[in-house]
């Protein structure tokens, strides 16, 4: 059985609030290439200022996979009348354009083609990554091309969001045991103060009694 698996993603690299602000405007500064040795989509914003840190994102198949085709394009992907949901690109047997650059709308979309035999099973894993710059990306590609090494990190993950979870519940909880601590002691002062014999002096002196 013959499948074909496309990947589709809109890069960003902005502040959500920025984007959400002008879309169009910040998709300007994408610029887009690819690594062919590492079948790597990448992603760089160009800085708009001195003082805009570089930032760079990539797309790849991890565990050692190598995509057919690749696009960075979105209008070419989805077409005239094209969207998300049923783009061009999957109307058609050709392969993806491979365009690059300073696209207008950018995107990540990478194509692999399985030959599966009767129930065999295949387990394909799309990944994007992120660093301060190209390099970080490609680095990030190398270190998960051992399909181990993506188990492993999952494994992490899954791990770091139950400690984390922990970590939150634990402040939750100490910082209402905290409340009603102060709350206990501003009621005991507010009682002491409503009935001034109760208070310390008047403790004081009927201990000397």
């Amino acid at each position: 059985r013959r499948i074909e698996l496309t990947s589709y993603a809109e890069w960003v690299l902005t502040p959500a609030a920025a984007d959400a602000a002008h879309p169009a405007f910040s998709k300007l500064f994408v610029e887009t290439s690819w690594d062919a040795d590492r079948g790597l989509i990448l992603a760089r914003r160009r800085p708009r200022s001195s003082t805009e840190p570089p930032f760079a994102a990539g797309c790849f198949l991890a565990g050692g996979d190598r995509a057919d085709s690749f696009e960075t394009d979105r209008y070419r992907f989805l077409g005239r009348s094209g969207t998300p949901r049923r783009p061009a690109a999957l109307a058609t047997s050709q392969p993806l354009s491979g365009t690059t650059g300073p696209v207008l709308d950018p995107i990540a979309s990478l194509r692999l083609t399985l030959n599966l035999a009767p129930q065999e099973s295949r387990t394909v894993t799309f990944a994007i990554g992120a660093g301060a710059n190209e390099d970080d990306v490609r680095k990030a590609a190398d270190a998960f091309q051992d399909p181990a090494s993506i188990d492993e990190t999952f494994v992490a993950q899954q791990l770091k969001v139950i400690s984390d979870a922990k970590f939150q519940a634990q402040q939750k909880e100490n910082e209402r045991i905290e409340l009603e601590a102060e709350a206990t002691a501003n009621q005991a002062r507010e009682h002491a103060r409503l009935r001034p014999g109760l208070g310390p002096r008047a403790l004081e002196h009927r201990s000397h009694d």
